[in-house]
């Protein structure tokens, strides 16, 4: 690493994570190490609209919410940072999205207390668990038609 650079540089944080193994970004001089420091691997979440915007359409769907709060906006985001537990070193700070229909369904039921508490929605469902997973898109599909299937 040249002598005017600091011994360690952070990467940036990029939606597609990174383009380097840690092999290589230690070869490139990405990573530098100070003495007595250890080592941690950190796990980049994937920071997109997909993790919030979802869940928060869908509770305001499943609410009626007549219009959106900031404390809907507020428990979406706390809905999204709460599935991760970014205490141990390195852990993410995003849930992953490989979960992301469960992240949607985990922020609609948030922001659907939300639009309650914030006395804006218009229906309340007993169950919003149940009621999130009844408005959600199903990918079920049936059968092809014999036009379809002779393509």
């Amino acid at each position: 690493m040249p002598m005017h650079m600091p011994s360690v540089l952070l990467e940036p944080l990029a939606n597609h994570g990174s383009a380097f193994t840690a092999e290589e970004r230690e070869r490139l001089g990405l990573v530098g190490r100070l003495p007595g420091a250890v080592l941690v691997r950190h796990v980049i979440g994937q920071a997109n609209n997909a993790l919030l915007y979802p869940g928060l359409g869908l509770g305001t769907v499943v609410a009626g919410a007549a219009r959106l709060t900031a404390g809907m906006l507020l428990a979406a985001a706390e809905a999204v940072a709460g599935q991760v537990d970014a205490r141990a070193p390195g852990a993410p700070l995003l849930p992953p999205v490989a979960n992301l229909r469960a992240s949607s369904a985990t922020v609609a039921v948030a922001v659907a207390r939300a639009a309650v508490q914030d006395k804006v929605a218009t229906r309340q469902p007993a169950d919003l668990v149940q009621a999130v997973q009844d408005v959600m898109w199903q990918p079920v599909y049936g059968p092809p038609s014999e036009k379809e299937a002779s393509q």
